[in-house]
């Protein structure tokens, strides 16, 4: 249920959310619909399960979260639609927050509404070679 009153875009949903997250001691955030198509796309292309809207260690604070990641193998994967990034401070801050995950050590994607409905097969492609390549270089002596 609180994903139905937390969503972005919705009148007072900041106010919701921030008592959910007093009360449960965490954020409630419900993924937009690319992002649940994204999730959607990686399951049916038997990726395993991104961590969805984690905080990562350079970000400060809740509205600082990405879509997804994975944590283990140090990948962020965005989700970007026109309607949550017209603004040129939305793009700055994007730009903003893709050089703080570089300079930790992390790869992020950003896939479009377009590439992800259209081009399915190019964001799964994608997906799965930095996985891959992630996991050789983290991880190098696992099979």
């Amino acid at each position: 249920m609180a994903e139905v009153w937390c969503r972005r875009g919705r009148k007072g949903s900041r106010m919701v959310a921030e008592a959910l997250t007093d009360r449960i001691g965490g954020p409630v955030i419900a993924p937009t619909v690319l992002e649940r198509r994204l999730l959607a796309l990686l399951e049916e292309a038997g990726l395993p399960a991104p961590v969805q809207q984690p905080n990562l260690p350079w970000l400060d604070g809740v509205d600082d979260r990405v879509d997804c990641a994975y944590p283990e193998l140090r990948v962020v994967i965005e989700a970007d639609s026109r309607r949550w990034h017209t603004r040129l401070e939305d793009f700055e801050e994007d730009r903003r927050r893709d050089q703080l995950a570089a300079a930790a050590g992390w790869k992020v994607l950003r896939f479009t509404w377009r590439q992800i409905t259209e081009e399915p097969e190019h964001v799964v492609a994608t997906v799965r070679a930095i996985l891959d390549a992630q996991r050789a270089l983290l991880h190098p002596h696992r099979t």
